[in-house]
């Protein structure tokens, strides 16, 4: 993840098009709304990607009843 030569965060690799950090969380979009979606950045997410009373709210809108999150000691650095 990267700045652009516009400002804008995006996912870059080699050989690759750049992707809007919006494409991690643009499930359920398609067609106009969805490239439309592609121009926008982190303020087009839902506050559960960082917030844990938002991501219940999130889980009862999917249906999810229990979530596992595994924990890595190498990104407890960062």
């Amino acid at each position: 993840m990267v700045r652009n030569a516009q400002g804008k965060w995006v996912l870059s690799a080699p050989g690759c098009a750049e992707l809007g950090v919006a494409g991690l969380f643009a499930a359920g979009k398609r067609g106009a709304e969805l490239q439309e979606f592609f121009k926008k950045g982190y303020e087009a997410a839902r506050p559960g990607g960082w917030d844990p009373m938002e991501r219940i709210k999130d889980q009862e809108l999917d249906g999810v009843l229990a979530e596992v999150v595994y924990y890595r000691q190498r990104h407890a650095a960062l």
